[in-house]
């Protein structure tokens, strides 16, 4: 129950621009030099014995938002170039196993200019990535039982994500949304903040 009008704070009148910092503009880069990058990735890739599928891509993005408000006529733009790179590479036989650089999930996301694509060294850890998914398809299967785990912190942010994050949904905990990957263990009834949202 509302008990008095929200207040903003005074704040005196501005107009700003903000860019994501970077050296190098991915976008003045030509099609024909990133093209003649990928090509070398998976020629890296394709060189190792055992090699039967590679996939590499490169995924730029420029966001231009802008916030503005009334209230003391504030009006800030920002410019956030954005870029992903991702290197895929599948080995089949009987099954498919795959091995990423340098990230498995959705590529390499940050907010930095082309100098991420030289920073990563792609066509320099294309041998290595082939053959670590070659080594992953000849490997034994893990063991059954019980067993401490070690996670690095790419697949343990992807395991506090799918166990917890979707779960916390408010969508899924007021039963409105579903997937193959179920609801939710929670509910409005043993959420404290989940009851409170939906009470709101």
């Amino acid at each position: 129950m509302k008990q008095q009008d929200v207040r903003l704070a005074a704040e005196k009148p501005l107009t700003g621009e903000w860019t994501t910092p970077h050296v190098i503009d991915p976008f003045s880069i030509s099609v024909e030099q990133n093209i003649a990058l990928l090509l070398n990735i998976d020629s890296e890739l394709c060189a190792v014995a055992g090699i039967t599928l590679a996939e590499s891509n490169l995924n730029f993005n420029r966001e231009s938002t802008g916030f503005c408000r009334r209230k003391g006529a504030t009006f800030i733009r920002p410019s956030i170039p954005r870029e992903r790179v991702t290197r895929r590479m599948l080995f089949a036989g009987n099954e498919i196993q795959k091995r990423s650089y340098p990230n498995s999930y959705g590529g390499q996301w940050q907010n930095k200019g082309y100098e991420l694509i030289e920073e990563l060294k792609l066509v320099e850890n294309g041998r290595r990535i082939a053959e670590e998914a070659v080594a992953l398809h000849h490997a034994e299967q893990c063991p059954e039982g019980k067993f401490d785990i070690i996670l690095d912190s790419s697949q343990l942010g992807l395991q506090i994500h799918e166990s917890i994050g979707h779960p916390i949904e408010l969508d899924r905990v007021l039963g409105m949304e579903a997937n193959f990957a179920g609801t939710s263990f929670l509910t409005s009834t043993n959420c404290a903040p989940c009851a409170m949202a939906a009470r709101w």
